[in-house]
């Protein structure tokens, strides 16, 4: 869903497909960057966020900011465990996207 949300927004299609090395890419901001580190750290079971990861969104963004993206981080760390626990079906847009950018993915259990 997020990689059709970000396609439908007018995100770089290459920025999309690169969303797994984004640490390398060229296409990803400082900030993004320091995003991205909180969000694939705190999406794994433990929780592998850190004082650094805020530390480091300290230097691109407000407090506010920060609340508003762990928000989004905590949001879609809940619609992920549970569309992926319940097997909810994926409409054909994000499908379609998800087998597009999402090299690794596996939609099986969301095709009814």
């Amino acid at each position: 869903h997020t990689s059709h949300g970000a396609n439908k927004a007018g995100v770089n299609p290459e920025k999309i497909a690169e969303i797994l090395k984004y640490k390398e890419s060229s296409h990803f901001s400082l900030s993004e960057k320091a995003a991205l580190d909180l969000a694939f750290s705190a999406g794994v079971t433990p929780n592998a966020s850190k004082k650094e990861h805020f530390v480091e969104l300290r230097n691109h963004f407000s407090d506010e900011a920060i609340i508003d993206i762990v928000a989004v981080i905590a949001l879609f760390g809940f619609l992920n465990r549970w569309n992926d626990s319940m097997g909810t079906p994926i409409e054909d847009g994000a499908l379609e996207s998800g087998n597009t950018y999402l090299k690794d993915w596996n939609p099986d259990k969301h095709i009814y």
